[in-house]
């Protein structure tokens, strides 16, 4: 996150205002959900693992789509 300059704010925008565009229901040890919001006219992807059991959240990983692997919206992975 801090070498891809994402701010903990960012992060957290995206978690509560992105749009889920995408759930992996078979992730273990929890489900995680891929979250895309426009930040400052950037697209930030943000994945997250829920724990519902004591209701957490853990960031796996956030980062700029790469326009060359996504679509123009930045919610569908181009094979």
């Amino acid at each position: 996150m801090i070498e891809r300059k994402i701010s903990i704010d960012d992060i957290l925008e995206a978690i509560n205002y992105g749009e889920t565009i995408a759930t992996y229901t078979d992730d273990k040890p929890y489900p995680g959900f891929l979250f895309l919001k426009f930040v400052n006219t950037k697209p930030i992807h943000v994945v997250v693992a829920q724990n519902s059991e004591d209701d957490t959240c853990i960031i796996i990983t956030c980062y700029h789509p790469d326009s060359n692997l996504w679509d123009a919206d930045f919610k569908i992975k181009m094979k």
